[in-house]
């Protein structure tokens, strides 16, 4: 299903770059008039628009070890809108010059980034959180356009679901980070996937060594992140140890 789904929308990529080859092929930048140009700026964030809803499916529905070449491709094709975009608001010069910054700024080439993966699983979030802020938003040379697109980048599965729809505009950054805060950063939540995840741990088969820490590992791994929930206030490596003790017995 997901594959079908993936053809589908790289057909639509394949469609919509012919029709930009087109449009971009029949403008006559030395003969064009006001109300030509208002079309062609018109038609731009239309293409634009479209061309970011079929990237963002494309990344939500392909393996991510391909998501690299794609953002390079939505790159060069919004950087090629931009340069039409610019050349006629140049060109003319209307009081709309100011404000076709603001919108062209945020498709201006991204910086590289090592970019942290979220899927919607409740107990990775903090995790996700500390490291989506470390790379993207304690960056101040980004601009709040390009954070949404790291965002969206970033997520998957049902966490992109929920600000798939929201597009990319210095106002909708802090809309689409506080609706994953509100839907992720739940404590009572985050302790109810926490007490699930501890009681789906296996009971160790046979006497390993490997089995026994890895066991260890998991259990400590549970517990700092009730730690870091406030969850525990006494002292946390004891009720570790008698929590290992415990499904181990």
């Amino acid at each position: 299903m997901a594959g079908d789904e993936l053809k589908d929308f790289l057909t639509k990529k394949r469609v919509l770059k012919a029709q930009l080859t087109k449009f971009k092929e029949k403008i006559d930048f030395e003969k064009i008039n006001k109300s030509e140009g208002d079309l062609i700026v018109d038609k731009c964030k239309e293409l634009k628009k479209k061309f970011e809803d079929v990237f963002d499916a494309i990344y939500n529905a392909c393996d991510e070890t391909v998501i690299d070449s794609y953002v390079g491709e939505q790159e060069s094709i919004l950087e090629n809108i931009d340069e039409i975009y610019l050349t006629v608001v140049r060109k003319f010069k209307t009081s709309n010059c100011s404000s076709s910054k603001t919108e062209v700024r945020d498709s201006v080439k991204l910086p590289k980034l090592s970019l942290p993966t979220f899927t919607g699983n409740i107990n990775e979030w903090i995790t996700f959180k500390d490291l989506f802020n470390a790379a993207v938003n304690n960056n101040s040379s980004l601009s709040d356009p390009q954070h949404l697109t790291y965002l969206k980048l970033s997520l998957k599965y049902e966490a992109f679901k929920i600000i798939q729809s929201i597009p990319v505009s210095d106002s909708n950054y802090k809309i689409a980070w506080n609706l994953l805060e509100e839907r992720y950063s739940n404590k009572r939540e985050q302790v109810f996937a926490l007490i699930k995840r501890l009681m789906s741990l296996q009971q160790i088969q046979s006497e390993s060594t490997a089995a026994l820490l890895n066991l260890v590992d998991n259990i400590n791994e549970i517990i700092r992140s009730f730690s870091s929930l406030d969850i525990l206030k006494q002292n946390v490596e004891n009720f570790s140890d008698t929590l290992i003790l415990y499904i181990i017995l």
